[in-house]
């Protein structure tokens, strides 16, 4: 886990926005986070996770899209249709 202490605003109007620009249209808002300490938090629980060991790590192929996932939690939905709105949206919705 990582952990950050500090504090965050909501800004409208800030240099860093038009560095975040994609294909020339720049967000309308962004975050701002002053940190004041950023550490991990328990290191041997990331040890203990065996995040790197090949034995216990799990196929990408095998995970469910974004669009599965919101289905198996709202249900009402197909999931390949679902998740052909959701690469719609990433592809013309960005900001």
């Amino acid at each position: 886990t990582l952990r950050v202490n500090g504090t965050a605003e909501v800004v409208e109007d800030h240099p860093a926005l038009g560095d975040a620009a994609i294909n020339g249209r720049a967000p309308k808002s962004g975050l701002v986070i002053h940190a004041r300490e950023i550490y991990l938090h328990c290191a041997k629980a990331l040890i203990r996770s065996k995040l790197w060991d090949p034995e216990v790590q799990i196929e990408r192929k095998s995970f469910p899209t974004l669009g599965q996932m919101i289905v198996d939690q709202a249900g009402g939905m197909d999931g390949e249709a679902q998740q052909a709105s959701i690469e719609i949206a990433y592809k013309e919705g960005l900001y």
